[in-house]
C-alpha cells in the first residue's frame, strides 16, 4: 500500500505540476497576445488621429482656396490691362517731378512674361534716378507702395553717390492682367 501510495501521490503531483505548466505557457501565450493586440490598438489610434489632423488641414485648406479666389479677384481687379501699360512712363516721370528726381526710365521688351491661367503677367523696366537721398528713397517708396493705377515692384537695384547727389539705377517689373 504504501508503494501504491506513493506512486498515486507522486502521480498527483506530476499532474498537479503539468497542469501548472500548461496553464503557466498558457498564460505566457496569451499575456504576449494581449501586449501585441495593445500594440496594434495603439498605433492603429495614432495612425487614426494623423487620418483626423490631415482631414482637418484639408477643410482648412478648402476654406483657404475660397478666400484666395476671392484676394485674386481682388488683385485681378486692380491690375491695370496691358494695354495701359502705356502710362507707366508719363506716371514714373510724374511721381519723378514730384520728389525732384531727374530721371530717365526705359521698358525692357525682353522681359516681359504674358499672363496665363489667371496668373498675372509682367513687363520689365528700368529706372536711372538722381538726386537727394531723401527724396530718392520717397520716390522710389511712392512709385512702388502708393500707385493707384500700377502694381510695380523692384527686383535689383544699385545706388551710388558722385558730385554731392545720389544715383539709383534700378531694375524692375509692372504687373498687368
Amino acid at each position: 500500500m504504501t508503494r501504491e501510495f506513493y506512486f498515486k501521490a507522486w502521480l498527483g503531483v506530476a499532474v498537479i505540476a503539468l497542469s501548472f505548466a500548461v496553464l503557466g505557457g498558457a498564460f505566457y501565450r496569451l499575456n504576449a497576445d494581449i501586449v501585441e493586440r495593445a500594440e496594434a490598438i495603439r498605433v492603429n489610434r495614432q495612425v487614426m488621429n494623423q487620418n483626423v489632423r490631415l482631414v482637418e488641414l484639408l477643410a482648412e485648406l478648402k476654406q483657404g482656396i475660397t478666400s484666395v479666389d476671392a484676394y485674386a479677384d481682388r488683385l485681378n481687379m486692380l491690375l491695370p490691362a496691358k494695354d495701359e501699360l502705356i502710362d507707366l512712363q508719363k506716371y514714373v516721370e510724374n511721381t519723378g517731378r514730384i520728389y525732384n528726381v531727374g530721371l530717365a526710365f526705359s521698358v525692357q521688351p525682353g522681359a516681359t512674361v504674358k499672363a496665363e491661367g489667371g496668373r498675372p503677367g509682367s513687363a520689365g523696366f528700368s529706372v536711372d534716378a538722381r538726386g537727394g537721398l531723401t527724396p530718392l528713397k520717397r520716390f522710389l517708396e511712392g512709385i512702388e507702395t502708393k500707385s493707384d493705377k500700377f502694381l510695380l515692384t523692384f527686383d535689383a537695384m544699385d545706388m551710388n553717390r558722385a558730385d554731392g547727389e545720389y544715383r539709383v539705377i534700378a531694375r524692375g517689373r509692372a504687373f498687368f492682367k
